[in-house]
Parts: structure tokens; C-alpha cells; sequence
């Protein structure tokens, strides 16, 4: 019942034309169609009829009996549909059918198990589980079914477990890590009771115990659906010693040694070991031990002592600081100096961290102290001197150093020159007197006083310029000591007369031959001429005639009143006359007057003449003015004519 019912029409015809078909399914139900469908409303046995016609009105009639059986109602009741694994489920049948009886039950139990009986029992694990059960009903000829679903929900039981440290020092708080699984991926609940009536509900808790002993922490996990689980584990506390550090010497200056007592006490068992960290690399495990600070800083030092046993040790740490403070370094430098000089210390003394508050120099002289940073000192007397410097620190860290100081003599200046006066161009020979008792001089400055300076022990010196001049003289020893001597208008330096003249005529001729010089001299009181022909004068304003025509250095020296001279030279120049004659007849007669023919004159350098007879012959030939022609030729007289003369 309930299930359509598919008619197949197997109607035929022959020849082959179309049908008209007319179907009643016996429960007042029709249709037209060639193969219908028709489901029944209730069950039973109907006759159901096809009328097949066709258009010309032939028809056939076909029956067939149609059996519709009642349907079961499925139907299940379980004891328990839901639990905490394992669930064990015992399921009651409980179904029927209107018409027959029930033939049988397949049951699929939906963990992949089956049963037949109407009444099963089975047992789930964590899970839903959809079980179904087929009911059957009706005969041999046909069965009918019915399906009933359910839902068995099983849920998971969560484990309960945790790891903690079980063996700790009282005041360590111990952390529990909560280890609890379950097989679903749903929410838990955490219920922890640690064993002193302190309780918590995180999952990973951390609880420290205030007092020490044994206890037992438990743990019950619980899901949504209330599954629980629970886990225990002891805790143990121990107690904690109490550590201290007594120093001999909390503070001093490098390097330190301290002596240590460590103590220790516990409130339940003793004390196993001492562990020191002394802070400069070294460590110990003495109860009192003994350690050097060699250098200067702050050093962080501990102990640590242990109670406990071989499951747990607990400690305490004590901490003290030792402080080590700097030596300074006392350190100064100076300079050898020469007596009569300050000589000034310079202080270099440091300290790495403070400061320096004290100062006390020794001068070594048993006179000289000071408490300044950088005092200046004058000693009394040459010699060497141990100089101590004491040094000390705003801790109470002291240093000293000392040093070698000389004390030079200084030169006693004293020189002298060969003269003191003179002519310009005046040469000085100067003379070091300076006197030393010990050392040597390396170093001589010499100022002359006209802007010239020598670095020689016995300089000569050249005073070029007229005038007074304040020689000074400046020595240093090979120790660097100096002194310096001025010896004011040392050197008088008398000033040159200028010597100079003019002379007029100049130049001239030997026709003109006198020469009248003037004194043009500055500052000159004695006058010495010498005109360069073997004549001299000393007047002032002189004259000369000179005889014979030439060039003649005229030379001038004068003196003034110092007896300090100058001379000057000038040229004269007597330029020579030149004349010629020569006449224009002569009667060679020997009355000595007019005897012979020739050219006369003066300053004549070249002569040359020629004379020819009125053929044009030469006659005569001279190139020396003195040859005069006598009117020969050969050895006989020439006649009276006319010749004529070439020169």
C-alpha cells in the first residue's frame, strides 16, 4: 500500500492503427493512458480493467486482479539513547502491521554491525550512531517494509593527566601541565585540588605551596556531556636554607684582600655545600674562604648554599658587592733648568675613577714643600735635587713617585771688542770674556747693534754707516741656560767726508790748456790733488796748465776732521790742434832760408805727397814730413819751373 502500481500495456492490433484505451483500476479509479500509473489508498484485492477500441469502434476487454498489501509501522524502543562510552544499548521492537504479521526485522545497528532479532542489544564506543530497522510484512507472494531511524549519541570520556616538577623548594611555584586527552575535539572542564585546600580551574595552573611537605595534587577533567576523569600525583616541598655573606673588608684600595664568612641555616635538614662566586673569576666551595682584588672595580660577589637530598636540592643566594678603589698613579714631569729660573712642576699624576685630593711635594733641598696640584719652585743653589710627589685619592688610595732634577749654573756675560772708534768701513774684532763654572756655551748671539747678527764666539764685524751703536751679547749653555749682556754706545763709528771736484774747462784744447778745479768735497778739511802729469796740490780749489795735449786722471783725497778720508777720481781731456801748410814755391839756393819744399803742421798722424815735372813725371816721392824736397833729382839740381805736388 501506498506504492504506485505501473500498468504495461501489451494490447496489439492488426493492421496496425492507432487504440483508444480505457483503463479502471477497480477502486473507482480511470485513465486514458497507454501504460498509467495509480497508486491505491487502501489495501486489499481490486480487479482492474482495459477496454482497448479503435476508431472504428472495435474493442477489446482485458482484467487482471490487483493485490494491495498493508504496510508495517516500524517502531523501536531503545533503554538509552545517549551516555559515556562504553554505552551498552538494549533496543525493545515495538511494530506492527494493519492486515498479516510481522515476517521478520533487519536491523543495522550503525557501527557497522547487524542483528535479526526483534529485540537486540549492543554496546557503542564514542560516536553518533544512526541505527535503522526494516520491518517486514505480508506472504510468500509479496512483502512490504517499513524503515524507523534513531539517533544513539555516545560520548567520549576524557583522560585525566598532568606532569608537574614533584620535587621543589618551598616558595617555587610549580607549574602543572595538564596532559588530559579526549578523542572529540569538545570543551573540558578542570577541576585541581592541590593538596593544601587550595583549588583551581585553569587547565595549566601554577600554585605555590606556603609551607613545605607532602601533597597530593589531583585533577578531574570533565566534558560537557559530565564524562570525567581523574588523576593524583604527590608534590613534594622542601624548605629553603637561609644564606649571608660577612666580609672582612667591604672597600679598599687595589689590590684588596678579603676574608669571607658564609653562613647558612635551614629551618629542616642542613647544609649540603657552600658555592662561592668571589667575583674575579675565582670560586670556592670553603664555608670561609679567602680571596685577592688585584685591580680596582666593583666586584659582585654571591653564595650560594644547598639543602636538600638526592631528589631535590633547594638554595639560597646571598650577594654582597666589594668595592676596590683605584691606585692613582702619582706622576709629574719638569725640565732641568738654571738657577735663578722657577722651575714649574706639572702634576700628570691620574687616577682611573675618584679623584686625587691631596697633594705634598718634597723639593728635595730640605727647604721646599708645597700642597699646590702644580707649584713652581726657585732653588737657592745649583745641584741635584730628588723631587717627591705624594699623592692621595678621595678614598684613601696613596702613591708616590720621585724624580732627578739639575739645577744648571748660568753664564756670567762679559766681551770686549779691539776698538771702539774708527773710520767707517770700521772693522771690530769682538772677544767672548763670558765666564761658566761648569758645562760649556753651545750657543753665542751677537747684535751689533746696526741690525747684523753673528752666532760666532769671536765675531769680526764690519760697521759700514757713521753712528753709536750698543753691542749685546746672548750665550746659552749645553744645558740651556742663558744670559744676555748689553754694552750701550760700545762702538763710535765716525762718518767719511764725500770727495768730489769739478773742473772747467773739460774737456779742452792744447791751445786752451789751463784748468781750473773746484772743490765740491763734503765734510773734507785736508785736500791732496794729483792731476795725473806729475803735478799735485793741496788746496782746496786748485789750478793747472797742461803741457801736451793727452787724457789725465786727476785724483782727489781728503781727510776731515777724524782723520777719515775719501778720494775721487775725474778724467781731463787736453784734446790736440791740427794744422797744415805747405807753400807754394822754394828757392833751394842753400841760404838756409826757404831751402826746401814740404808740408809743415801739427798732431799730423799720416803724411804722404808726390811731385811730378810738367811731363807728368814723378819726381819725387815721400811719406814722412820731415823729408822735405831739395829740388834734386838724383844727384843733380832741377831747373827752375813750375812742378806740380799731390798729398
Amino acid at each position: 500500500m501506498g506504492e504506485p502500481t505501473v500498468f504495461t500495456n501489451n494490447s496489439t492490433v492488426t493492421p496496425n492503427e492507432p487504440l483508444i484505451y480505457a483503463w479502471n483500476f477497480g477502486d473507482n479509479g480511470t485513465s486514458a493512458a497507454t501504460a498509467p500509473t495509480h497508486t491505491y489508498a487502501a489495501f486489499g484485492t481490486y480487479t482492474a480493467q482495459l477496454i482497448v477500441s479503435t476508431n472504428n469502434a472495435c474493442a477489446d476487454t482485458v482484467t487482471l486482479d490487483q493485490y494491495i498489501y498493508s504496510v508495517p509501522v516500524a517502531g523501536v524502543t531503545p533503554d538509552v539513547t545517549n551516555g559515556c562510552e562504553p554505552v551498552t544499548v538494549n533496543y525493545t521492537g515495538t511494530s506492527t502491521v494493519a492486515s498479516g504479521s510481522i515476517l521478520g526485522w533487519t536491523w543495522d545497528m550503525g557501527n557497522s554491525t547487524t542483528d535479526n532479532v526483534q529485540n537486540p542489544t549492543e554496546t557503542y564506543n564514542n560516536g553518533n550512531y544512526n541505527v535503522e530497522v526494516i520491518v517486514e510484512a505480508g506472504d510468500a507472494n509479496h512483502s512490504c517494509y517499513d524503515t524507523a531511524n534513531f539517533v544513539i549519541d555516545v560520548y567520549a570520556v576524557p583522560v585525566a593527566a598532568f606532569t608537574s616538577d614533584q620535587y621543589l623548594c618551598l616558595g617555587e611555584a610549580t607549574a602543572f601541565t595538564n596532559q588530559s586527552t579526549i578523542s572529540t575535539n569538545e570543551q573540558l572542564t578542570y577541576t585541581w585540588d592541590f593538596g593544601d585546600n587550595t583549588s583551581s580551574a585553569l587547565a595549566d595552573p601554577s600554585h605555590t605551596y606556603t609551607n613545605f611537605g607532602t601533597f597530593t595534587a589531583q585533577l578531574i577533567v570533565t566534558t560537557v556531556n559530565s564524562c570525567a576523569d581523574t588523576a593524583t600525583a604527590p608534590q613534594n616541598i622542601y624548605a629553603i636554607p637561609t644564606a649571608a655573606i660577612v666580609p672582612d673588608n667591604a672597600t679598599g684600595c687595589e689590590p684588596l684582600t678579603v676574608n669571607y664568612t658564609g653562613q647558612g641555616n635551614v629551618g629542616l635538614g642542613a647544609i649540603t655545600a657552600y658555592n662561592w662566586n668571589l667575583g674575579n673569576g675565582s670560586t670556592s666551595a670553603l664555608q670561609n674562604p679567602t680571596t685577592v682584588y688585584p685591580t680596582a672595580n666593583t666586584y659582585n660577589v654571591s653564595l650560594i648554599v644547598e639543602a636538600g637530598d638526592i631528589n631535590n636540592y633547594c638554595y639560597d643566594t646571598a650577594t654582597t658587592v666589594i668595592t676596590v678603589y683605584p691606585m692613582p698613579v702619582a706622576d709629574f714631569s719638569t725640565v732641568n733648568a738654571c738657577l735663578g729660573d722657577q722651575v714649574q712642576f706639572n702634576n700628570l699624576s691620574t687616577v682611573s675613577s675618584g679623584n686625587i685630593q691631596l697633594y705634598a711635594w718634597d723639593f728635595g733641598d730640605n727647604l721646599g714643600t708645597s700642597i699646590q696640584s702644580d707649584p713652581g719652585y726657585l732653588y737657592g743653589a745649583e745641584g741635584t735635587y730628588s723631587v717627591n710627589l705624594t699623592i692621595t685619592t678621595n678614598h684613601g688610595c696613596v702613591h708616590d713617585t720621585t724624580k732627578t732634577l739639575d739645577i744648571y749654573p748660568p753664564p756670567v756675560i762679559n766681551f770686549a771688542s779691539d776698538i771702539n772708534s774708527g773710520c767707517a768701513p770700521l772693522v771690530v774684532n769682538f772677544t767672548d770674556l763670558t765666564v761658566l763654572s761648569s758645562g760649556t756655551i753651545s750657543i753665542w748671539r751677537w747684535d751689533f747693534g746696526d741690525g747684523n747678527t753673528s752666532s760666532q764666539q769671536n765675531p769680526t764685524h764690519v760697521y759700514d754707516s757713521a753712528g753709536t751703536y750698543t753691542v749685546t751679547l746672548q750665550v746659552t749653555t749645553n744645558f740651556g741656560c742663558t744670559d744676555i749682556f748689553t754694552f750701550t754706545n760700545m762702538i763710535t763709528v765716525y762718518p767719511n767726508p764725500v770727495a768730489a771736484f769739478t773742473a772747467q774747462p773739460n774737456p779742452t784744447t792744447e791751445f786752451d790748456p789751463i784748468i781750473y778745479f773746484t772743490d765740491q768735497s763734503q765734510g773734507a778739511t785736508v785736500w791732496d790733488w794729483n792731476f795725473g802729469n806729475g803735478d799735485s796740490s793741496s788746496v782746496d780749489n786748485p789750478r793747472i796748465t797742461y803741457d801736451a795735449p793727452g787724457n789725465y786722471t786727476v785724483t782727489l783725497y781728503v781727510e776731515n776732521q777724524y782723520g777719515c778720508s775719501d778720494t775721487t777720481s775725474g778724467e781731463i781731456i787736453i784734446a790736440p790742434e791740427y794744422t797744415f801748410y805747405i807753400p807754394n814755391a822754394f828757392t833751394p839756393n842753400g841760404d838756409g832760408i826757404n831751402d826746401q819744399f814740404g808740408g809743415a803742421g801739427t798732431n799730423i798722424k799720416f803724411y804722404e805727397m808726390y811731385i811730378f815735372n810738367r811731363w807728368g813725371e814723378k819726381i819725387f816721392t815721400t811719406y814722412d814730413m820731415n823729408n822735405k824736397w831739395n829740388g834734386v833729382i838724383g844727384t843733380e839740381k832741377v831747373q827752375d819751373e813750375v812742378y806740380v805736388y799731390l798729398g
